[in-house]
Order: structure tokens, then sequence, then C-alpha cells
């Protein structure tokens, strides 16, 4: 494998932070205590910027245009205020992003700020730092699990990026899938939540085959930018939380407080926001009583040593296990159609065209491995 070109050096002030891994992983609880930090801006949500790429350069394919330009700074900046994924396949249109009551000034100053390199991180980066700056914040963080794949892309255009990479045991990550599907059944209504019904396909195969291509992702950017990825595992996080987020703090370059462990809890399982707060290790080891025994024998024979590796003990599976494994294998190749014709149904043929190519990205990269 071709090893990247050497990071230029650059003193960024604006250094972001980029939490990645895996869905369900405890990215949303680390993003929260990052953004507990008095100097930290973060997005409200996922931004998915990265990953949607190929879709964005098809909406907004000449950026050398300065009204084309414009259009994508507004839409990244709804994105970075509200995470609405819809937002991201919306046709290009010239529009104030919401919330915002100087728009028009706010574009003007990032376009000034991009200058001549008019490419699509920069018109990310730029957006963000000018919204940290707005808000008095010197640091900014986002949370897109997903980008643990595009974490080549992202330094290209954010040298000084650090990415904190979140792992969690993939038993434990179906049992939270397997339960968020059946607390969301029949809730599916607005655009946004169509597209979020897409991460509620529940698969034993895929999402463990898909654990293991974020891992693999995760580990190969580790040792090309050694000072850039950091990573933890959930479980030690929720059983020390003061030691393993300051080191997180610490290798970010920010000042760790107590503060930041009085996090509000979400519920991404359930979609159940509450007041509840602080760190809870309720959810480790629900595979246990979640699962049955084919799916588990799907998830440890589909991960294997990477399981090993990451430090989650493989457990017996007795024989009588396998038809039943095997029936949930055949189940996922009919899985596969059902998503693809899900996500042109929703979004057309862009939003299908960046599927295949993020899939066939992510098969390349398992092949060469």
């Amino acid at each position: 494998m071709s090893q990247p070109p050497p990071l230029p050096r650059e003193d960024d002030p604006f250094a972001p932070v980029f939490v990645v891994g895996y869905m369900h992983s405890g990215t949303t609880l680390l993003h929260n205590m990052l953004a507990a930090h008095p100097s930290v801006f973060a997005a409200a949500d996922e931004t998915r910027f990265f990953g949607y790429l190929p879709l964005i350069t098809e909406l907004y394919p000449d950026l050398g245009d300065d009204g084309t330009l414009a259009d994508l700074i507004a839409m990244v900046m709804d994105l970075i205020a509200h995470g609405d994924p819809a937002r991201l396949r919306a046709a290009p249109r010239r529009y104030r992003p919401a919330g915002y009551d100087d728009a028009g000034d706010a574009i003007a100053a990032v376009i000034d700020a991009i200058g001549p390199d008019r490419r699509y991180g920069m018109v990310f980066r730029r957006t963000f730092e000018h919204l940290a700056r707005r808000a008095g914040k010197t640091r900014w963080l986002e949370k897109t699990p997903q980008h643990v794949f595009t974490i080549d892309d992202i330094l290209r255009d954010i040298p000084g990026a650090r990415f904190v990479e979140i792992v969690r045991d993939p038993r434990d990550i179906l049992a939270s899938k397997k339960k968020r599907k059946q607390a969301m059944r029949g809730r599916v209504a607005t655009q946004a939540d169509q597209i979020k019904a897409l991460e509620r396909v529940y698969e034993p195969l895929w999402e463990s085959l898909e654990w293991r291509l974020a891992l693999r992702a995760g580990q190969q950017a580790a040792a090309r930018y050694p000072d850039r990825v950091h990573s933890l595992r959930y479980e030690d996080l929720v059983a020390d939380p003061e030691r393993v987020l300051a080191a997180a703090c610490a290798f970010a370059g920010l000042d760790f407080s107590p503060d930041m462990l009085d996090v509000r809890w979400w519920n991404t399982a359930e979609g159940d926001r509450s007041g509840r707060t602080g760190v809870v290790s309720d959810a480790v080891g629900r595979w246990q009583r979640s699962l049955s025994v084919p799916e588990v024998a799907v998830c440890q024979r589909v991960t294997g040593a990477q399981l090993r590796r990451a430090g989650y003990p493989v457990v017996p599976v007795p024989a009588r296990a396998w038809p039943g494994a095997l029936g949930l294998a055949i189940r996922a190749g009919f899985g596969l159609i059902d998503r693809l014709i899900r996500r042109w149904r929703l979004g057309g043929t862009p939003f299908l065209k960046n599927t295949l190519k993020n899939y066939a990205r992510e098969l390349r990269k398992l092949v060469r491995g």
C-alpha cells in the first residue's frame, strides 16, 4: 500500500477535532464530552460532509462560479447548525441558511477566507472556522462516525486536524442497533427521519463487516498519521471516564475539566433525550441478553481476528447456531438490495451513486488489505 505524502507543518489556530468510529460506538457520548469544553464550537449533529462528497460535487459542480460557491457555503452553514442530513440531497438553490440574520455577510466573509483555493474541503473548513470565530471559540468539533473512512481526504484540506476514534465491542453495537430498530418501528415520518431510517436496517452480517472495515480504516490511518489519530475504547471510557477523556484532551490540545463529564445522557438506540446526566456503563455486555446465538455466531465469524486484537473475547458458539447463521447470511443478500432500492427511492440516482461509490471504495480497501 502506497504511503501518503507527509503532512505540511501548519500552525492552525482553529485546529479541529473529528470524532470518528463506527455507528453506535459511543461517538455521541464522546462528542458531548468534548463539546462541553469552553473553547470548543461544535456542530449540532453529524454533517457527513466528506462521506457525501461524490453527491456534493454533483450538486455543486463548479466552485469557480460565485453563486454555486455561495450556495454550497449556505448549505454547509445549515448543516453545521442543524445537522439535518436531508440538506445534503437538496437541489442547490439561492437561499439564506436558517438561523443567521447576517447570512449574506457571513457567506461573503467565508468566500474571502477561501480565496482562490476553492476546494470542497476548504469550503467546509473555512465555513466552520468562521462560525467558531463568530461564537467566540478557538477550536471546532465535528462528529460523523463514517469520517473514519475519509481521514486522508480531510487531512488534505485540513492538515492540522486531530481525530479521536472510539471503538466498541461489535456485539454490543449489534444489540444497540437491534434495539433501535425495534424502538423506532413505525415512527418514520419526515424526510430527515427517512434518511436516518436507512441506518436502522439491522443485518448482523453487514453491520459486522462494516465494523471490521471501520476498525481497519482507523488502524491504517493511525499507522500513517500517528500524531493525528488517537484511539480509545468505549468500555474504557465509561469505566474510567476521567482518565480516558483526559488523555483524549491532551492529545487534542485541550485542557481537561471534570465538568466535561457532566454530560446529558442520550440513548441513541431508542432516540431518547432525557434529563439524565453523567457517564453510565450499563450498556456494556448488553449483547449477552439481546442477541440470539446465530447473531453472535455471524458477528464473531465476520469480525474474527479483529475482534480479538481489539481486546474483546470470543465466546464459544454451539454447532446448532450455524443453520440460523446461514439463514441470516442469506437474508443479508436481500437486505443489501433493499438498502440500495430505498436509497434510490429517497434520493434518486445521485444518492444511490454516492452509496455505490462509497461501498466500492471500502471494498477496494478491504481487498488491498
